[in-house]
This record gives C-alpha cells, sequence and structure tokens, in this order.
C-alpha cells in the first residue's frame, strides 16, 4: 500500500484529498427496457471492460449509448482527460478517457480542470488500491461511495513536478517491463526444453553407451505416423500399455457417507476435480501410478497427466489406478505419459474419456530396465537444473513486481525526482485549481439550464419511502429499486435506504433481501 505522511513530504508539496483536485462524479445506467437508449455513438464503460486492460488510455467498451439514453440516465457525458476508477467488483480499476466518455455507476470518476495532470493521478489511483479499498464499505462487496473516494489523501506536487515523475515513472517501469518480458519469454523456453529433455530421452539419446551391449531386448525399429511416437533405437520396441502394468481399478469399492466422513482429510484425496464427492471410493495402499481419466484432468495444462502416489491414500473413478511389472519402471512410465499428447485415446464430445480399453492400447518405447533407470537418472538431473532456473526465474518476478512498489512509494512521497527551487509551490496549484472548479460547476449549471426535459419513459417517479408504504409484505430490495425514482442511480437509491434504516425490516429468501417498512 502507498503510505503518504504529510511530515515527510517535501516544503513545495501538499498533502490534499482527491476531492480536492477535480470534480468527483459517478456513472449510471440507461434502462435496459429501452432500445433507443442503445447502441449509439457515446462510448459507455464497465468495470468488465477493464478486466485484464493493460492500457492508460481507453476509448471505448463493448458496449455504447445513445444521446437520449445519456439524457435519461444518471450517466455523465465526461470529457476527454477524465480518471475513471471502478469503485466495486473490483476496487481499483483506473484508465485516462481518451475521448468523451460515460460509466456505469461501477465507477468514481474525477474530471480534471485545465491545471490538472491526469497522468499524474492515474498513476498514483493505480498505486493505491489498498488504499482506496480501506475507505470502502459494504457486506456482500465493497463499494467506494463518492464521498469517501474525494477523501482519499493525495499528495500534490507543483506541477512541473508532476511532470517529471511521470516521465521518470514510465522510465523506470518500461525497464521492468522489458525485464519482465525477458524472464516469461525465458519460463516459456523452459516448458519447451522440458519437452526437448522428454524428447531425446525416449529417443535413447541419453543411454547410447548401453544400446550397444544391451541384452535380451528384441530388435523391431518401427515406423511411426503419430506424433506420439518417438524414433527409438533399434535395440528397443514398443509395447502396450496393458502389458507392461496391473490395472487395479475393479477394487476401488463405494463407500457410506460414514466413512467418507471418517477419512476425509485424514489421508490425501484424488480425483478429476479433487473435490470430495459420492463416487466410487477405496484407500489404496503402496505405490501407484494415477492417469487422469476424464476431461477436467486430461486437458488440464496445470495438472501432469500422470503422477505417482506413495503411502495411502483415496481415490474416485476419474483416476485409473495401475502398478507395473518388475521389467518395468514406474517413474520412467510417469515420464513417459507425461511426454506425450493424450487427445487422440480420449473418447467422448461432452465429457472426454481416457476409457481402459484406449488406455491398455497405448503403445510405450520399451527398453531394458537397467536403461529405463539410466533414462531417469538422466531426466530428474536436467529436470533439477530447470527447477532451479525456474526458481530463480519467479524469485526475479517477485523482484520487479518490489521494485514497482519501491518506485511508485518514491514517486509519491517526494524521492524518486529532484525538487527545483523556481518550481511553483503545490499551494498556488490548488488554489487555481479549485478557481476552475467553481468556473466549471457554474457553467455546467448554466448548460443544465438549457438542456431538454428527461422523457418520460412509464418510469416511477415515487421514493423508497412511498413504494414500501404501499405493500404490507416483504418486497425484494431490486423490485423496490427499479419501481423507484432512484432506477437510475443507484447511490441515491442506497442513500435514502440508510436514511430509513432504522424504521426497515430486512429479511431474506436464500441470496435474496426483502423489505417491510415497520408500522
Amino acid at each position: 500500500m502507498i503510505k503518504v505522511n504529510k511530515n515527510n513530504l517535501p516544503e513545495n508539496w501538499v498533502l490534499t484529498t482527491i476531492g480536492e483536485i477535480g470534480i468527483v462524479v459517478s456513472g449510471g445506467t440507461p434502462s435496459t427496457r429501452q432500445p433507443n437508449f442503445w447502441g449509439g455513438d457515446i462510448a459507455w464503460i464497465t468495470p468488465a471492460d477493464l478486466s485484464n486492460y493493460k492500457n492508460k488510455y481507453i476509448q471505448r467498451g463493448q458496449r455504447n449509448i445513445t444521446k437520449i439514453g445519456l439524457e435519461n440516465s444518471s450517466a455523465k457525458l465526461l470529457p476527454k482527460g477524465s480518471v475513471l476508477f471502478s469503485s466495486r467488483a473490483p476496487i481499483g480499476y483506473t484508465v485516462i478517457a481518451k475521448n468523451e466518455i460515460t460509466t456505469n455507476q461501477g465507477f468514481k470518476n474525477l474530471i480534471l480542470t485545465n491545471s490538472g495532470y491526469s497522468d499524474y493521478i492515474y498513476y498514483y489511483l493505480q498505486s493505491s488500491k489498498q488504499l482506496a479499498e480501506s475507505f470502502a464499505s459494504g457486506t456482500t462487496f465493497l463499494e467506494l461511495s463518492a464521498t469517501k473516494f474525494s477523501q482519499i489523501p493525495f499528495p500534490v506536487p507543483p506541477l512541473a513536478e508532476q511532470y517529471r515523475i511521470v516521465e521518470k515513472i514510465e522510465e523506470l517501469l518500461s525497464e521492468l517491463d522489458k525485464a519482465q518480458e525477458s524472464l516469461l519469454n525465458a519460463q516459456k523456453q523452459i516448458e519447451i526444453y522440458k519437452q526437448v529433455v522428454l524428447k531425446d530421452a525416449f529417443e535413447g539419446k541419453y543411454t547410447k553407451e548401453y544400446i550397444s551391449s544391451a541384452e535380451n531386448v528384441e530388435t523391431s525399429p518401427q515406423k511411426q505416423s503419430s506424433n506420439n511416437y518417438f524414433r527409438i533405437p533399434s535395440t528397443w520396441h514398443y509395447k502396450k500399455f496393458g502389458e507392461i502394468t496391473i490395472n487395479y481399478d475393479n477394487l476401488r469399492k463405494p463407500i457410506s457417507e460414514v466413512k467418507r466422513k471418517e477419512i476425509q482429510g485424514k489421508y490425501p484425496y484424488y480425483g478429476a476435480t479433487e473435490i470430495i464427492d459420492y463416487l466410487d471410493n477405496y484407500i489404496f495402499e503402496g505405490e501407484y501410478l494415477l492417469i487422469g481419466e476424464d476431461g477436467a484432468n486430461l486437458l488440464s495444462k496445470s495438472k501432469p497427466l500422470a503422477f505417482i502416489v506413495n503411502g495411502k491414500f483415496w481415490v474416485n473413478n476419474h483416476a485409473h489406478i495401475v502398478k507395473t511389472i518388475d521389467e518395468v519402471d514406474l517413474s520412467y512410465l510417469t515420464y513417459y505419459f507425461n511426454s506425450i499428447k493424450i487427445d487422440e485415446f480420449v473418447s467422448g464430445s461432452a465429457q472426454p474419456k481416457l476409457t481402459k480399453t484406449n488406455l491398455n492400447k497405448i503403445q510405450i518405447p520399451f527398453c531394458n530396465l537397467r536403461e529405463q533407470k539410466k533414462i531417469v537418472q538422466e531426466i530428474e538431473y536436467r529436470f533439477t537444473l530447470i527447477e532451479n532456473l525456474e526458481t530463480s526465474i519467479n524469485e526475479n518476478l517477485k523482484r520487479i513486481e518490489l521494485f514497482r512498489q519501491v518506485i511508485l512509494q518514491k514517486a509519491f512521497s517526494g524521492n524518486l525526482v529532484a525538487q527545483v527551487e523556481t518550481d511553483e509551490h503545490a499551494s498556488e496549484l490548488l488554489k487555481r485549481i479549485k478557481e476552475e472548479i467553481e468556473e466549471y460547476l457554474i457553467q455546467q449549471k448554466e448548460i443544465a439550464k438549457s438542456k431538454p426535459q428527461k422523457l418520460v419513459f412509464m418510469e416511477s417517479n415515487k421514493t423508497v419511502k412511498e413504494l414500501l408504504e404501499e405493500v404490507t409484505e416483504p418486497i425484494e430490495a431490486k423490485k423496490i429499486w427499479e419501481k423507484s425514482i432512484h432506477k437510475y442511480d443507484i447511490e441515491k437509491f442506497y442513500e435514502e435506504l440508510k436514511q430509513l434504516s432504522e424504521r426497515i425490516e430486512v429479511s431474506f429468501e436464500g441470496i435474496t433481501s426483502k423489505l417491510l417498512l415497520k408500522k
């Protein structure tokens, strides 16, 4: 969290609040029951539009509204350069309007005057997510009201220094971005290298010294078209999975609810989703190879297809349970399974599955046990080096994020760039902003007078209190909102609810809240 202490700020800085550096306005949503409110040429932004959005500026979202929709809702047309800040679900998305734009009620927006610098404000708010959340309230989800947003502390340097700070921030962050990109590319290369290691392993490149002296191994080189087969040495051959393993799927038994609760948490549990369910379950003990059976496991990139389990465990019928015959090393088989593409052996579209029949048909490159163990040793040696490299990369990625925070902390405490004595004091800047805000508000009042009267689209003009006085049974809060005068301004709806809080009884049906006015 960015921490700002006025006692530690440079002498020519001032600590104020967001509400003192611009005009805070909320957004709104035109009625979705009125088709002519939608599909116009006015950009309308929701927090969902900013999910995974990386740019500093935004031009439009997924939907546009019309002029008539704007005029008949609480949405506000924000000028170019306004700073948009999501105030719920989630709090903290920050962008700058590249053109005139509107938002829904999930934003608290800051309209700047001529003396405001949007880029400086953008970087401050972008780094102040936790600070903003500390000003929010709510039980179902946190929400930041316009009043609370206005109260967020804001360090104001001289305007010239703001420009220098932003320039330095972008210079340093650009360098960190390049370093991060290099590390992320290295991560991708590591994944490729893992596959190269496995390919080399199962083509006999790690055991050439054994091949010439291999004993009792058939010489049957095979030419296979599938990507799942390797170009194996002439001393190797392929064997079907079912020929070299013992399957224990049929040992699974249904267990009672009482038994399930007794062993839940006592032993490791394995299933497609690793969530306890009532499917076939049984406790196994020993060393087994588990192979994912259904699509959730087979097609997941976050899990291996096959893995070895030791000790006691229990499993549902979403995984095959096998052991190998004496001539096969279990780790060798595991590495092979995690090196191939399993899709061609899977059947079913809605719920892809690797059936026992298809599993047993899979061809395994087979060499003698001595070579298998040597291959496992070579794979694990290389994978250990890879894991060390991955650890180093992850640590450096964490350092980069830490450096970002350090840069921003220094930026907003006056320690990133040097102060210049000839810069105008920040207090003078704030005076000018205050005058510009007053002038802007006067202009907006004059503009409002000349605007055409809002059209009425058969909507209620009753307050929450008036609507609640008409009912004798609890009514859904959502229905009251939709019928009330505050239909297009959720904040005013909540504000009136707060005023009536001592007179309202709240009940729940599931997650639906219902309201009734106390008589």
